[in-house]
């Protein structure tokens, strides 16, 4: 009799799985090919061992490293993998880039008039979907974020070719991507300059961004509804937002395009924010 490792078991032997933590998912961990046997013929369910420790993923690791989470179990943008469907999504995305579409198909920037002369650059990028999903629709995207396993998850997840995503500080002298775009986004990003919180003011900031800009820069902001900015950013409704958009930038027209739908449990009451298109 062959003694029992992993890679060769016994006739008859189980084969032995582990929980993925955070996860409804299991990690086989010995007994692929009988696997790959019963999937073959059709069953759906198999007879396993679960043993008693718990893996984590490649995905899952590097997403609890990312500097803005704090080892926190949550989404930032979203992930189309198993092992990360039951963590709470902070951003839905797809209703900004919604809004977003509607808005270039009505200036003929739409994807069946690009001739591959459109560019995009999404400044904090953070995994890259909104760089994949441009892309997708026929822009050169790019983006820029500051955590340095940024590059990487987009490539990972996302299957971004490298230097589609490139780790740095937008608003440094030394910051890639420095000329202009066709269109620009920045999320979710001024609120923390306003605060104080960033490298530069937020007058500079915005300054970048209106530099970086060709035709388009969609923008939006912590505002004073949220729970968390109502007491230190009491001024920011979407009036004064708009305004001061275009005191501080060249653009000539600032229009609000709707809100996101991020204000759903577990986020009650912190989102909420109006998608601006900042235009010539």
């Amino acid at each position: 009799m062959i003694p029992y490792r992993p890679g060769r078991t016994t006739d008859g032997a189980l084969p032995r799985v582990r929980r993925i933590r955070q996860s409804e998912c299991f990690e086989v961990m010995d007994g692929h090919h009988r696997l790959a046997i019963e999937i073959a013929r059709g069953e759906s369910e198999v007879e396993v061992v679960v043993e008693r420790l718990r893996s984590s993923t490649p995905v899952q690791d590097l997403l609890r490293q990312m500097s803005w989470l704090d080892g926190q179990v949550r989404l930032y943008q979203p992930i189309p993998l198993p092992e990360v469907a039951t963590w709470p999504l902070m951003r839905r995305c797809t209703d900004r880039l919604g809004l977003m579409i509607e808005f270039l198909a009505g200036r003929g920037l739409d994807g069946s008039s690009f001739g591959g002369d459109r560019s995009y650059l999404d400044v904090g990028a953070c995994y890259g979907w909104f760089v994949a999903q441009m892309g997708a629709l026929g822009f050169d995207a790019h983006g820029i974020e500051q955590d340095p396993l940024a590059g990487q998850l987009a490539e990972l997840v996302y299957g971004l070719e490298p230097g589609r995503l490139v780790v740095g500080d937008f608003t440094s002298p030394l910051a890639p991507l420095t000329r202009r775009f066709t269109v620009v986004s920045c999320f979710s990003m001024l609120h923390h300059f306003v605060l104080g919180r960033g490298q530069c003011p937020a007058e500079e900031l915005v300054a970048r961004l209106d530099a970086a800009t060709d035709e388009v820069l969609f923008l939006d902001t912590g505002e004073h509804h949220e729970s968390w900015f109502r007491l230190v950013l009491p001024e920011w409704t979407p009036r004064f937002a708009r305004q001061w958009l275009l005191d501080n930038t060249t653009f000539s027209e600032v229009r609000a395009l709707g809100t996101d739908r991020d204000d759903k449990a577990p986020f009650e009451g912190k989102f909420g924010r109006t998608l601006f298109a900042c235009s010539r």
